[in-house]
């Protein structure tokens, strides 16, 4: 699982509580593993960490909340468990050489980001995530973009309150 453009980790975090949860109980043989990318080294460092303020925390269910955060004064301070189960890189996700460190993604989650780049860009930065991903393989992205004139080697799938693009 990849979450690409990752910033300070909370996407990445809660991805591994979600695998620590309920997918390793349902799997327990399945080898899951989890990596936080960004362009932005400072934020990837602040992520590690696992620190966060009241803010960052504010949808995490109450059990999530006591079992994998420990309170500091104002801070929230995520467990090691947690922490370990996600690997941190520096990505440029335009750099092609860079991406293609990354590979067999059966999931993608690359939210908001496609927003910032323009149609050529786009079109590279959604080849190198198809490249990545498994056959079968899924690419999550923000709800207000869309893959729609930038690439048609995705088919959409609809989920309950979700859409992906899934890799054929």
């Amino acid at each position: 699982i990849w979450s690409a453009a990752a910033s300070t980790g909370e996407e990445a975090y809660t991805l591994a509580m979600i695998v620590a949860e309920k997918l390793r109980p349902m799997y327990p043989r399945v080898q899951f593993q989890i990596l936080a990318s960004d362009i932005n080294k400072s934020v990837l460092e602040q992520a590690q960490q696992g620190v966060y303020k009241e803010y960052s925390i504010r949808n995490v269910p109450p059990h999530l909340l006591k079992k994998y955060f420990k309170q500091q004064g104002t801070n929230y301070v995520l467990s090691d468990e947690i922490k370990q189960m996600v690997k941190f890189m520096n990505i440029n996700l335009y750099d092609a050489q860079q991406m293609r460190t990354v590979t067999n993604c059966d999931v993608i989650f690359c939210c908001n980001v496609l927003i910032y780049f323009d149609m050529p860009s786009k079109q590279q930065v959604v080849t190198h995530l198809y490249n990545s991903l498994n056959k079968g393989g899924y690419l999550f992205i923000g709800y207000s973009e869309s893959l729609h004139g930038i690439s048609k080697a995705f088919k959409l799938v609809h989920f309950p309150k979700a859409m992906a693009y899934q890799k054929e």
